[in-house]
């Protein structure tokens, strides 16, 4: 199933399959959440991780995108299935960065994921990980 980083038919414009991808350059901000969605589409049990430094910003600039297919379909039916299945977290440096990645692994057995203090335990682990405006956490502006 081709992945995008746009609404469905809306372009025509499909990304190569890929094991690891790495995007440079500027993108419209709900192109994470596009390419997330596209890639869980034709995977049932699957899980999206999106993770992102602020909350704030990335809120922000959806909001000002205002992408008009998200507003229709995010709710609704199939779509919102998908979205449900996008799990996405603020770690706000590249230490918090780090530890998150660094913990998350595949759980041994069905009752671990549900333990308290093991979030980043998976029964599979996410089909995509997407490290989002990771450029932010190592520019000078956002340095702490």
């Amino acid at each position: 199933m081709p992945v995008t980083f746009f609404p469905p038919d809306a372009t025509g414009k499909h990304l190569p399959d890929f094991s690891t991808l790495l995007i440079k350059g500027s993108y419209h901000s709900s192109a994470a959440i596009h390419l997330c969605l596209s890639r869980l589409k034709n995977a049932p049990d699957a899980k999206a991780l999106l993770l992102t430094p602020s909350r704030h910003a990335f809120v922000h600039a959806l909001q000002e995108l205002d992408d008009d297919w998200l507003t229709l379909f995010a709710g609704y039916g199939r779509v919102a299935a998908l979205s449900s299945r996008i799990e996405v977290h603020y770690p706000p440096t590249p230490i918090h960065l780090a530890f998150f990645l660094s913990t998350l692994r595949k759980s041994s057995c069905p009752e671990e994921g549900n333990l308290p203090g093991l979030q980043n335990v998976y029964l599979n682990l996410p089909r995509l990980i997407v490290l989002h405006e990771l450029s932010s956490y190592f520019s000078e502006s956002e340095a702490t």
